[in-house]
């Protein structure tokens, strides 16, 4: 164990030290260059002026109705303790990511073992994306940390479950280790991993609104575990969302005080939109129109003034209040949904097509600067796998080739070419050894349920602005799912591991699982045990 132990903060290091010298290596005001970075700087920053949670710069300060709190108040206490310099939040941001790189450890051992956990760990570790977006003040960082944790403790949750639904079954074994444990502490355990899960929920939601809809797949995952005691999986399921809902409260008040109506936040508003709407419309007229071009904002203007016309706006935008600003706003969301419900098809074809730009992250843009000093050419054609599916769509096979061999192999020279080629091959096999982990543990269902739901959720709500940045969140589910693709056979229903005992028996093979206070120092020596146990005690 103080070899893992030493192994463990290698990783630490090695994804920090990484990290930090790519931070130090970047411009000093690179962290707040995009707009969402600034905006969530100036709302720090207003918060420390004491101007309220504000995203103007000059009075008036008009209260913002987006975001949510955790992500400002963790760069106001930054600022507070390192400083106002926006790259000692991207230091902070550094270690918190090589925080994560332990969870994803954690996560991909409790699946596969301490093999997996050590190869996942380090492949988020040395991960471009994940070290790229430690430079830029956003979201992703922090939920990305936040959702690894959640997810950890909900799989220890259900291994939990399975030890006191066994427990309940089974009949005492003596001397086996499991028979140790009382009905409170099997309880106490159960209840304090779903209490922290839903903690961590509640702070993930606090972060980004985005994942304001998840602990509904994870209640799902929980009724699913439960099977047929119906009663304990809808006690829990309604536990955890009173827990999230005690911590949502609060900011829920806050928006009602302000803005005169209850919500969490306007993003999802925001994104029908701002986002969906526009994309549906390029869609349903047979266009390809890039996200906040010159055309996408013509789309969003039509939605604007069919909802102008409408209610019969009678005040200039920029002379709007919070309240009648939020009005505005929740009327152009009317109109927007609107077009999701005439043209339902348009709006799936839309947001498949931009999934497919994760198949083409730009960080290949970022490593090749970094190695050659030079920048991606401009004029060669953005989104070219998204472009190429498109003519696949169409039924032009030689079109979408036309597209790749022209814009991905003509127009580039040879190091742009491996560049792109690499990063392209990297997603493409990455991608099918997480789904050969998922299939790996096929045979634990909630399992399977919770990770390639929270995955497929995250990935599929951006739908046409799903760059590379709305992946990171969930990267860590993703290299833990290949890290148990690089894993041995798994029994069924998967492997013993720390805080877990399997009762063997001979056929019909029944696991049976208990918590143990302990670390198990190999599954052979744990498998040993078991036997020894059973042969002790009666066939059960």
């Amino acid at each position: 164990m103080k070899g893992e132990w030493r192994r463990l903060l290698a990783l630490f290091a090695l994804a920090a030290s990484v990290r930090v010298l790519y931070v130090w290596s970047t411009p000093l005001q690179s962290a707040i260059a995009s707009v969402d970075a600034w905006g969530y700087h100036r709302l720090a920053l207003n918060l420390q002026e004491g101007r309220g949670f504000s995203l103007r710069w000059e009075a008036p300060f008009v209260p913002d109705s987006v975001r949510t709190p955790l992500y400002p108040l963790f760069l106001w206490l930054v600022r507070r303790l390192l400083g106002p310099e926006p790259r000692m939040a991207a230091f902070a941001q550094a270690f918190l990511d090589a925080c994560t790189t332990l969870c994803v450890w954690r996560l991909a051992a409790s699946l596969g073992g301490r093999r997996p956990g050590r190869i996942a760990a380090l492949l988020y570790a040395l991960n471009p994306s994940q070290v790229r977006y430690t430079n830029e003040l956003l979201t992703e960082t922090l939920l990305s940390f936040l959702l690894v944790l959640c997810v950890c403790a909900l799989a220890r949750y259900l291994r939990s479950t399975r030890a006191c639904l066994a427990a309940e079954r089974v009949a005492p074994v003596p001397g086996c280790p499991g028979n140790r444990m009382g009905a409170h502490a099997r309880f106490s355990v159960e209840t304090g991993w779903l209490l922290l899960a839903a903690a961590v929920s509640g702070l993930a939601i606090l972060c980004k609104p985005n994942a304001q809809y998840l602990p509904v797949i994870w209640m799902l995952v929980i009724v699913l575990r439960h099977g047929r005691g119906w009663q304990r999986a809808l006690a829990h399921a309604a536990g955890m969302a009173c827990v999230v809902a005690l911590m949502l409260v609060p900011w829920v008040a806050r928006n009602r005080a302000v803005f005169g109506r209850s919500f969490l936040s306007t993003a999802f508003e925001g994104n029908i939109s701002r986002v969906s709407a526009p994309a549906t419309l390029a869609a349903l007229r047979g266009t390809f129109v890039s996200p906040w071009s010159a055309e996408w904002e013509a789309l969003f203007g039509e939605l604007v003034s069919q909802a102008a016309d409408r209610f019969h706006w009678d005040k200039h935008w920029d002379t709007l209040g919070a309240r009648d600003l939020d009005v505005y706003n929740h009327q152009v969301y009317l109109v927007a949904r609107e077009v999701l419900y005439r043209h339902p098809l348009a709006w799936f074809r839309s947001h498949a097509g931009g999934i497919m730009r994760y198949l083409e992250p730009r960080i290949y843009r970022v490593l090749y600067h970094q190695f050659s000093g030079g920048e991606w050419p401009p004029d060669v054609l953005e989104d070219a796998v998204m472009h190429a599916w498109r003519e696949i769509g169409r039924g032009d096979w030689a079109g979408a080739g036309q597209v790749i061999s022209l814009e991905r192999w003509s127009r580039l020279t040879p190091l742009q070419r491996l560049f792109w080629w690499g990063t392209l091959a990297g997603q493409v096999i990455g991608l099918s050894m997480a789904l050969r982990g998922a299939w790996k543990l096929r045979h634990q269902p909630p399992l399977v349920l919770l990770l390639l739901g929270t995955t497929v959720y995250m990935l599929w709500l951006p739908g046409p602005i799903a760059y590379e940045r709305f992946r990171v969140p969930v990267m860590g589910l993703i290299l833990a799912l290949v890290g148990v693709s690089c894993s041995g056979h798994l029994t069924r229903p998967f492997r013993a591991v720390r805080g877990s005992v399997p009762l063997l028996r001979t056929r019909p093979y029944v696991h049976r699982w208990w918590i143990r206070g302990h670390d198990l120092p190999s599954d052979r020596s744990v498998e040993g045990e078991a036997r020894s146990c059973v042969g002790k005690g009666p066939m059960l």
